[in-house]
């Protein structure tokens, strides 16, 4: 997995998978936010079934959907909320671009 740190809290990956977080626990990530809709593609883990896990691990989780670089204006202001309550947070989706985008965004309300 090729995690990109963005700044001291944020970074960002392509899909991760559930088996995937207990690991991502391990390297200190206390909260995920997901930016992909459920069956963009057939074979990817669905929200739900990450939510579940975090929650056993103890992680926070957000699934704030996009289906293209454009989004709903209030998950700018959602995701800076839980940015502010958790330490150090990975942003998914396919390629991690969405979640890139969904960052910048947030932080332009800063």
């Amino acid at each position: 997995m090729n995690i990109e740190q963005i700044d001291k809290v944020f970074f960002v990956t392509a899909q991760i998978e559930v088996d995937d977080l207990e690991n991502l626990q391990l390297e200190g990530f206390d909260s995920i936010v997901c930016n992909r809709p459920d069956n963009e593609e057939p074979d990817q883990p669905m929200a739900q079934d990450l939510k579940i896990e975090c929650e056993k691990l103890g992680l926070k989780f957000l699934h704030l959907p996009m289906m293209t670089p454009i989004y709903a204006e209030k998950y700018k202001t959602t995701l800076l909320e839980f940015l502010k309550i958790n330490e150090k947070t990975l942003g998914f989706c396919r390629t991690g671009r969405r979640a890139l985008v969904m960052y910048k965004g947030a932080n332009e309300l800063k």
